[in-house]
């Protein structure tokens, strides 16, 4: 099921860019992007949000990595000694190290000793080891590493937020100046107008010199205002481009520049920014796996028990042919360390508590963010109402004037 919904989104976004991409690459157009299009590419080709989504898989692996330790293993060995031993420790230490080898392995027969003592022992078995308990340290590595994935997650969510936030910003921005350019194009063709005519009456005699630099001065202005206003255009763009992912000269976007406004609560939006800031979950993750740390350093110092069982052959040859098995329990307990458990210990209960305060301040910073923006809200609605208010009164002047104009006043 997840592989049909990952190819689905796959198939999903490549159909996106060969839509929106293929009329510029393609048919030669120009690129016409609306907001939830540019926020739909730079979901799918934003570097940054790429880097994230790989970083929460590359935390995910940690989760296998741990959670293997639990895991019985098995290996194959095959290992051949030679010993060689001179007559003068045969003396004091050789004879009873035969006969231990004697009653031990029958199957290596007798052993000389003359000058020297030679000793080939060829061993062919399979190995099992498996730890059964080790006072909780696994599974508090294995709970660490999950959390460290949730907050992978939730940074992935954060810096999907913060994309789609510049993006639609940098899209605004980028409207607003297309809407400026077009304004000061319209004001520089209306000035070129004007001093056209100052000209004319200046030739006339109807006005002195004076008024026709002041046009001419007003025609520079003119046009340097819709060069900058035009640069302003070319830096939004690729502004907008970077944040999308992709980087095509000739875009063009659509849209209005009237955004509904809702009324707005602040104790609710300050809740709200608690509920789904990624950036708070993403702190809340760090301090649960900072428990967990300190629950795997404490496991340190407890006791482990482990399994452990061979079986294979052995012999004097290359290929031995007396078959054996042993299987033993293993206790350890920790009565001395050299101080790196308690090190690790005091680390992570460090680590535990600088991510609480900064839950503590990331709090206190979402609610101050939410408050500024909040007011800056409440300040433009009260200017867009005093700006209606305004233009109804210019609406009414113009009207009067009209009145009175028709009337040849």
């Amino acid at each position: 099921m997840k592989r049909k919904n990952w190819l689905l989104r796959t198939f999903l976004f490549a159909g996106i860019n060969l839509f929106f991409l293929g009329q510029y690459y393609v048919l030669g157009k120009p690129l016409r992007l609306t907001l939830q299009q540019c926020i739909k590419l730079s979901l799918a080709h934003n570097l940054t949000l790429a880097i994230a989504k790989v970083q929460v898989q590359e935390v995910k692996a940690k989760i296998g990595e741990q959670a293997s330790k639990e895991n019985p293993s098995i290996t194959f060995q095959n290992s051949y000694e030679r010993t060689l031993t001179p007559f003068a420790q045969q003396q004091t230490f050789l004879p009873s190290l035969v006969s231990v080898f004697r009653r031990l392995f029958p199957q290596l027969g007798a052993i000389s000793l003359g000058q020297s003592s030679i000793i080939d022992l060829v061993t062919q078995d399979v190995n099992l080891t498996w730890t059964v308990y080790d006072a909780g340290e696994t599974s508090s590595l294995v709970a660490e590493a999950r959390f460290n994935t949730k907050a992978a997650q939730n940074d992935y969510l954060s810096t999907q937020n913060i994309t789609i936030y510049n993006v639609t910003r940098d899209y605004y921005t980028l409207l607003k100046a297309q809407w400026k350019a077009e304004v000061e194009q319209i004001k520089v063709k209306q000035i070129l107008e004007n001093e056209r005519v100052t000209a004319l009456k200046y030739k006339d005699g109807l006005v002195r010199l004076k008024d026709l630099l002041q046009a001419k001065s007003s025609v520079f202005d003119a046009k340097q205002a819709l060069l900058e206003s035009r640069n302003s255009v070319l830096s939004a763009r690729a502004k907008l481009l970077n944040w999308i992912g992709i980087h095509i000269p000739d875009v063009q976007i659509t849209g209005d520049l009237k955004v509904p406004v809702k009324s707005l609560n602040l104790q609710s939006l300050i809740q709200k920014a608690y509920q789904y800031s990624p950036d708070l979950a993403k702190i809340r993750d760090n301090i649960m796996s900072d428990k967990m740390a300190v629950r795997a350093a404490k496991a340190q110092m407890g006791p482990t028990t482990s399994l452990n069982g061979t079986w294979g052959y052995i012999g004097s040859e290359f290929f031995p042919n007396s078959r054996y098995w042993r299987w033993g329990i293993q206790v350890n307990l920790p009565l001395l360390s050299n101080g790196l458990p308690q090190a690790q210990k005091k680390e992570a209960l460090m680590k535990l508590e600088k991510d609480e305060l900064k839950e503590k301040k990331l709090l206190g910073d979402l609610a101050l963010k939410v408050q500024l923006q909040y007011y800056k809200v409440e300040e433009a609605k009260q200017k867009i109402q005093d700006s209606k208010e305004a233009l109804q009164e210019a609406e009414e002047s113009l009207r009067e004037i009209e009145d009175r104009y028709k009337q040849g006043m």
